[in-house]
């Protein structure tokens, strides 16, 4: 590798391969005139020390975060502030009288609107049943209508041993009217 380049054009090459992913690192070499080899070992100390830039080693951010909150003082006349910093959080102090009642409400709504269908369902089916009895009942008045029209126009033997024999009601009412 080469050293005959300065920090910033090394940084400048570095952060071009970092910020521009689908270049492909040759093309980045091509470009400034500089080996492959250099381009990569430009980029991989750029990750591995990133963190100096901005002032700080290797150490963890856990360990930075919890010494920095050890030192925080807060001075307010807001209760509600203070306890909201310490905690991370708003306290809400949740009404759980309240929480019980609209959840129960809600879960007697769901019973109530479940009962409901199932009522509505039976209704329903009761008056399919109904329907259909009826629809079923109509069939077989009409079909006994229809047996009596045809044996009251019809011809045939009703008593062979008495010899009475049926014959069609109009030709009846005109012999009764002619005799």
């Amino acid at each position: 590798m080469s050293s005959k380049h300065s920090a910033e054009f090394k940084a400048k090459v570095a952060l071009e391969a970092v910020s521009e992913e689908n270049k492909i690192y040759s093309e980045l070499a091509k470009k400034y005139d500089i080996s492959v080899d250099e381009v990569l070992a430009w980029t991989s100390e750029l990750k591995s020390n990133a963190a100096s830039v901005f002032g700080g080693s290797s150490q963890s951010h856990a360990h930075h975060t919890s010494s920095i909150i050890e030192d925080v003082s807060i001075e307010s006349d807001d209760s509600i502030f203070i306890e909201s910093v310490n905690h991370g959080v708003e306290n809400e102090n949740l009404d759980y009288n309240k929480l019980f009642l609209w959840s129960g409400l809600g879960v007697v709504t769901v019973i109530v609107f479940i009962v409901s269908l199932i009522f509505f369902s039976q209704y329903s089916y009761s008056n399919a049943q109904k329907n259909a009895s009826n629809s079923s009942t109509y069939l077989e008045i009409t079909k006994l209508k229809a047996d009596q029209t045809e044996h009251l126009n019809s011809y045939g033997v009703v008593d062979l041993e008495d010899g009475v024999y049926r014959i069609p009601i109009e030709e009846a009412i005109n012999k009764i009217a002619v005799d």
